[in-house]
């Protein structure tokens, strides 16, 4: 799940939205409990202006890890762009103030380089977990990953 949340991440940054959409969809099928991939999507969502969408996959992430300053603050940032505050502010404000008090970005270019680096990275990836290659990632590389 983490390297089909890595490659939707990828398509994102080359403007193919859609593409993410799928990725993000099939990490949350296999995890439900994944805020992260609630929050890609969301951003996925986001860029092709369906704010609703956006919003309802903050709000999971959010749910599911109360405080994802990430979240929280790109949650905002949707509120207003639907028109008026709408609470936006006041999310913007939590993001910093949460634990971690800083906006990560989680996979892209500046974690390989390039796109296409990175897709290929979750190509490989992705044909080694389907390979059963490996067999289970640990908590501290979850963490290190986001």
């Amino acid at each position: 799940m983490f390297a089909l949340n890595n490659r939707g991440v990828a398509y994102q940054a080359k403007g193919d939205y859609d593409r993410a959409i799928i990725d993000h969809d099939e990490a949350i099928r296999l995890d439900r409990g994944f805020a992260v991939a609630y929050y890609s999507r969301g951003h996925a969502y986001q860029a092709k202006h369906e704010i609703d969408r956006a919003i309802a996959d903050y709000d999971q992430a959010i749910r599911l890890q109360p405080n994802y300053a990430a979240a929280l603050y790109w949650r905002g940032m949707a509120k207003r762009l639907k028109g008026g505050d709408a609470g936006g502010d006041a999310d913007i404000a939590a993001a910093k103030t949460t634990q971690s008090g800083t906006l990560a970005v989680s996979v892209g270019r500046s974690r390989w380089g390039s796109v296409s680096a990175a897709l290929e990275t979750c190509r490989r990836t992705l044909k080694c977990l389907l390979s059963g290659v490996f067999r289970k990632f640990s908590f501290q590389a979850r963490q290190d990953w986001f």
